[in-house]
């Protein structure tokens, strides 16, 4: 999503209104689920962190 990895707010995503908010993106519209905020760098952290490399 392109707004990965920025702050709370407003995004307009291929011609819809996106609101982030504690790092859920949802469409203004409806409320529906609207991406992922998650940037690869956390991604990655989160697969080290879940498989237990050291």
């Amino acid at each position: 999503m392109s707004a990965a990895g920025s702050s709370d707010g407003k995004y307009k995503i291929g011609g819809l209104e996106v609101e982030v908010k504690d790092s859920i993106a949802r469409l203004t519209s409806n409320g529906s689920l609207a991406g992922s905020t998650l940037t690869m760098e956390e991604a990655f952290l989160n697969f080290i962190k879940k498989m237990a490399f050291q």
